[in-house]
């Protein structure tokens, strides 16, 4: 199971972002027993400003804005106000 969840904005000057956190739960179920292993970690910034809008990962790549919102449509939202 993962969720994605949105922290922010934070207003630093002109340039808002947001930072986004995936959550992952997995579960195994074997034969002496059930094994439950969860982690949450950063996964991108948003960064708003006089130059657009645009994600990048926390590795450095550029992400597909395109691509985030259609994992969070309210992402969408909040960059359409």
């Amino acid at each position: 199971m993962e969720t994605m969840s949105i922290k922010g904005p934070f207003a630093i000057g002109d340039v808002t972002l947001f930072a986004i956190e995936r959550a992952r739960l997995r579960i195994a179920k074997g034969r002496s027993g059930l094994w439950l292993n969860g982690s949450k970690q950063a996964y991108a910034i948003i960064i708003c400003d006089a130059n657009g809008q645009r994600a990048i990962a926390i590795d450095a790549t550029v992400l597909d804005l395109t691509a985030v919102i259609k994992k969070m449509p309210e992402l969408g939202e909040l960059l359409n106000q």
